[in-house]
């Protein structure tokens, strides 16, 4: 079993959490509805790594024992639950997954992200299963890389997406032995601002999946299921052991069953009564949802309307039935609700497009109301917050908005798109609701730009509230710098800074500090190019050395196959002598390769480290210079907002505290 270092399990943290967050809901809803589940809230994460699945857990109450082997990785899981751990509902404990034993008895043992693949063969896989059998009164869910994926990690990756780090991946997959390797390297931001490199090398076993179905079984675990995340309900057996990552799942009805029975043993004649029977319960059924739609249609200008239905949730096959808020009609054939997750789905017949399908819906007008619906306008520099102004779930977004900074969103897995991202500050809406956008973060992030229509359903029962003089809120402090348009103000704070009275905000630049600035980017643009040549080096040695190993490799077994013929008496000795003097030749020109890194590399950092003293150096002149034309705060609190505007002949930066 493999346990990873310090630098990069600061990187697993940050680069490879969100696997754990996409599938640990599937995980959580399939073992909520178990009967186990009821009786046994205990959940053990093996191989949890910095604990964002263990995290969802403990968020819905459940108790977690987190198990790995690297104490780096379970540094950033203890920082994470370390409420948790004071209240004893989590515990992590440093343990190798092939070989534990533990006091307590789980309910559902989870280990996911490949983190079997690890193990160094099947013998470790099977004493990992005996493991779990030890400590489990219920569900085993795991899952495991197969040939094919890892197939693909030949080859050499690189990724600077991120400005915070770089990552620079090497796979090899030995079907000789049955392993995938991979080199990780890279650099990653510290809290100081420098860049620390980091490497790691990792493995994958292949597990042969006929083998692996029956290894629980062996250990005293019953049948071995497989499925996607999303469709536990629906894990079948057998299942394709050459295409693993196939499913089945179940069609139809019972009443499809029972109609084409009766058209079976039916005569004839009566199969043609029954045909078109049929054929009109099909069009009471499409009758059901167009009336739905038409019903909205004529009543929802006055009132707000729930949707009574009973039906299927198309992605999770999961039946669902109560009274939703219709948020919008679509076409004829399509209702849009609100469910409580604040998820806008689609309703109808075609179970491809819709989200939900039913056979038994309803529109009921529920409360008296007026609804409003803008025209699409631009807003600028204002956030959602500002879009409040009522109930936020009766509030609906439609067009696109584009903030200032990079925003992460949870997309939901629906079929209707009610939200979309396009870009890391750009997103799409469609009925968007106002409380689900607030509840991904983005209450208080400033739009940049925004071209909307607001969708707004108001309860005439209500009191309408009378105007009042606006208040002033004593928490909220402004401070303002008016300078001319031929000006140039440099803010030094930003938004969410705490700011003392006295100190400096903004400057005035002077011709000096101009000078400062553009020498420390040019610094710093050699530092980068000097950190892109490390890059590059890195790759050449990585095909180097590879290339090498190639040449070696095919000269052993050269050798190996010399040597038999050698030892039969068919072949000289000095042939394999010969062999052994091209390996020793290729062994040190690889090393002689190395060194020659190795020392190109430091004389890098050497100059990198120079040019970040002097860079240093001009970064406290910088300061001095900027003291002497310097602005500083009126009042101390925490800036909750920096804007720009322009009136007539002067300039105004508005700066908000609170």
């Amino acid at each position: 079993m493999q346990a990873y270092g310090k630098g990069f399990a600061k990187v697993y943290d940050i680069k490879w959490s969100d696997f754990a967050k996409q599938v640990a809901p599937f995980i959580l809803d399939f073992y909520a509805t178990t009967p186990i589940a009821q009786e046994n809230k205990s959940i053990l994460d093996l191989c949890c790594g910095t604990g964002h699945l263990a995290m969802h857990f403990l968020e819905k109450g459940y108790r977690v024992v987190g198990l790995d082997l690297s104490d780096h990785m379970l540094h950033y899981a203890r920082e994470h639950a370390r409420h948790y751990i004071e209240s004893g509902k989590a515990t992590f404990i440093q343990g190798d997954a092939s070989n534990f034993t533990l006091d307590e008895r789980f309910g559902l043992v989870v280990s996911i992200y490949d983190s079997l693949n690890h193990l160094e063969n099947e013998q470790a896989l099977r004493r990992c299963f005996q493991c779990v059998y030890a400590v489990s009164d219920g569900y085993f869910i795991f899952d495991l890389n197969t040939r094919r994926g890892l197939k693909r990690w030949n080859g050499i990756q690189v990724d600077d997406s991120d400005d915070e780090m770089l990552i620079i991946s090497r796979g090899i997959y030995d079907g000789l032995n049955d392993k995938a390797w991979m080199k990780i390297s890279g650099f990653v931001r510290m809290p100081n601002g420098l860049y620390e490199r980091f490497e790691e090398t990792v493995f994958n076993t292949v597990f042969e999946m006929e083998r692996v179905k029956k290894g629980p079984a062996r250990c005293g675990l019953e049948e071995c299921l497989l499925c996607s995340y999303s469709r536990f309900e629906n894990a079948v057996f057998p299942f394709d052991t050459q295409q693993p990552e196939a499913y089945r799942i179940k069609v139809g009805s019972k009443t499809d069953l029972a109609l084409g029975f009766v058209f079976l043993i039916l005569s004839v004649p009566f199969a043609y009564v029954s045909y078109k029977t049929h054929t009109k319960l099909i069009r009471e059924i499409q009758k059901d949802i167009n009336s739905a739609v038409r019903t909205y249609n004529e009543i929802a200008k006055d009132f707000i309307c729930v949707a009574k239905l009973k039906g299927v949730n198309t992605t999770t096959h999961e039946k669902i039935s109560g009274e939703f808020l219709i948020v919008s009609a679509e076409k004829q054939t399509m209702l849009l609700i609100r469910i409580p997750t604040a998820q806008v789905l689609s309703v109808g017949k075609d179970n491809f497009k819709n989200d939900i399908f039913t056979t038994d819906i309803l529109t009921i007008p529920k409360i008296k109301a007026q609804i409003q619906i803008s025209p699409i306008q631009t807003y600028q520099n204002i956030s959602l917050s500002s879009f409040s102004t009522g109930t936020d779930s009766l509030i609906y977004l439609t067009g696109k908005i584009e903030f200032y900074e990079p925003v992460k969103i949870t997309i939901p897995l629906t079929k209707f798109q009610f939200i979309k991202q396009t870009s890391e500050t750009r997103l799409e809406l469609n009925h968007a609701p106002l409380d689900f956008l607030k509840s991904q973060g983005l209450a208080d992030k400033i739009l940049k730009n925004a071209e909307i229509s607001i969708k707004s359903f108001i309860p005439v029962q209500a009191p309408t509230p009378t105007p009042a003089p606006t208040p002033t809120n004593t928490s909220t402090k402004i401070q303002t710098i008016e300078f001319t348009p031929n000006e140039t103000i440099q803010i030094l704070i930003t938004t969410g800074q705490n700011i003392t009275a006295g100190e400096v905000i903004a400057y005035k630049p002077s011709e000096k500090t101009q000078k400062i600035e553009l020498e420390l980017e040019k610094i710093q643009n050699k530092i980068n190019q000097l950190q892109s040549k490390i890059t590059l080096l890195d790759l050449k040695l990585a095909r180097d050395t590879i290339s090498i190993s190639d040449q070696i490799f095919k000269l052993t077994q050269e050798y190996q196959t010399m040597e038999s013929l050698v030892n039969k008496g068919l072949k000289p000795h000095s042939s394999i002598e010969e062999i052994a003097y091209e390996i020793a030749k290729l062994q040190g020109k690889k090393k002689l390769k190395q060194l020659e890194h190795k020392n190109e590399i430091e004389k890098i950092n050497t100059e990198i480290q120079n040019l970040k003293i002097k860079q240093k150096q001009l970064e406290l002149e910088l300061k001095q210079e900027q003291t002497k034309n310097s602005i500083t705060a009126t009042t101390s609190g925490k800036v909750k907002d920096i804007k720009e505007t322009q009136i007539a002949n002067k300039k105004i930066i508005t700066i908000t505290f609170e």
